[in-house]
């Protein structure tokens, strides 16, 4: 089972470790309810090293993914970074991905276990052109830097202004005399960044980081505390809310989505669903009235099925559990109330807005065109 390179320096700031997504990853560093409240208050940091990092380089990578997923990689120049989808004949995702163009090639950044996923599936469309494809998810650590004091700690480990950094731009960045990548990208509690660092270099940046996190009162938190974060501000993740059966404008993703850019595979599907408004159901946040479990279905006062929940939190300090689900379009109204399908007895469920989608034009359902 792969380690997370950070494993020895977080085993002595306390960390606990299990399994997630086929990586040995810290549970926790301290007690889930301290994690949780502290980092709501002032940000934290996350080891996310499972994530899926490819290089695809060549003279062709660029014009090569343009056709393999919904965002307009053509004119990604050289500094600049995006989000993307890398999409299904049915225009559906295999994944929701970041997208970094260096001087050597491109940087994918996707979910954990989207790696090999994503690889076999490009590799299919893989002749007459110049484009080579690498895994290279355990060469490289990766950390997540969230909250209102993100770019200030990041700012203070690397001597590197951020603050101006657009969304989905990144720097290449010195911490403690490592090559690290440094990109502002999906926010939690008001900002969010994540730290690419090379395997080998990594106790040192983690160090680094570590400092200048300190001054901030910026714990380092398990992964229980980040899903719990995760749900509780609305965003996606794979595969609870994003996979092969979801397309970016039931997740909300609209702008991994440019409706200029030409065919892609899926395109005149994703393109068909927003120009005739045929988007039948939306990801939502749901405060429940008491704990159930993802997959469960979401019903009417009459019984009938109108969503299905994804991914369920309950924190240590909260006074009601919260969730993600799906819905019909005409339910996805914030104050809905349904039930959740569980047992004899329904629990309530009321549609909530969350941060994630708050902050995003449109609520994150406005097809983009650009």
């Amino acid at each position: 089972m792969p380690s997370t390179p950070f494993h020895d320096a977080e085993k002595l700031i306390g960390a606990t470790f299990g399994e997630f997504s086929g990586w040995q990853m810290p549970r926790h560093f301290a007690s889930l309810e301290s994690e949780v409240a502290s980092a709501r208050q002032h940000g934290g940091i996350v080891d996310l090293s499972n994530w899926s990092k490819l290089k695809i380089s060549g003279a062709d990578a660029a014009d090569f993914l343009h056709n393999y997923t919904t965002h307009n990689i053509k004119a990604l120049a050289e500094g600049q970074g995006l989000q993307t989808a890398v999409t299904t004949w049915k225009g559906t995702m295999l994944d929701h991905v970041f997208l970094y163009r260096l001087d050597d090639g491109l940087r994918m950044i996707g979910h954990p276990e989207t790696a090999p996923l994503i690889n076999h599936a490009l590799q299919k469309y893989l002749f007459g052109v110049d484009v080579e494809i690498e895994d290279v998810t355990q060469d490289r650590a990766m950390l997540y830097v969230f909250g209102p004091h993100a770019a200030a700690i990041l700012e203070a480990a690397g001597d590197e202004l951020l603050g101006e950094l657009p969304m989905h731009g990144f720097k290449l960045v010195s911490l403690d005399g490592s090559d690290s990548m440094v990109a502002r990208t999906w926010p939690l509690g008001g900002d969010g960044f994540m730290v690419l660092i090379p395997a080998e270099q990594a106790v040192d940046a983690f160090k680094a980081i570590r400092t200048a996190a300190e001054a901030y009162k910026a714990p380092f938190i398990g992964m229980e505390a980040f899903e719990i974060l995760r749900i509780e501000g609305g965003m996606p993740s794979y595969p609870q809310e994003i996979n092969d059966e979801r397309n970016p404008w039931e997740v909300r993703l609209a702008d991994s989505v440019s409706m200029n850019k030409g065919c892609y595979l899926g395109q005149e599907v994703v393109a068909r669903l927003a120009n005739y408004q045929k988007v039948q159901r939306h990801l939502v946040g749901l405060s429940l009235s008491q704990p159930v479990e993802a997959g469960l279905s979401l019903i009417d006062d009459d019984g009938k099925a109108v969503g299905l929940v994804t991914s369920v939190a309950f924190a240590p300090d909260a006074t009601q559990p919260m969730a993600l689900g799906f819905v019909k379009t005409a339910w996805a109204e914030a104050g809905r109330k349904l039930r959740v399908a569980s047992g004899e007895k329904p629990v309530e469920a009321e549609v909530r807005d969350l941060p994630f989608w708050q902050d995003l034009a449109g609520g994150g359902v406005t097809p983009r065109h650009g």
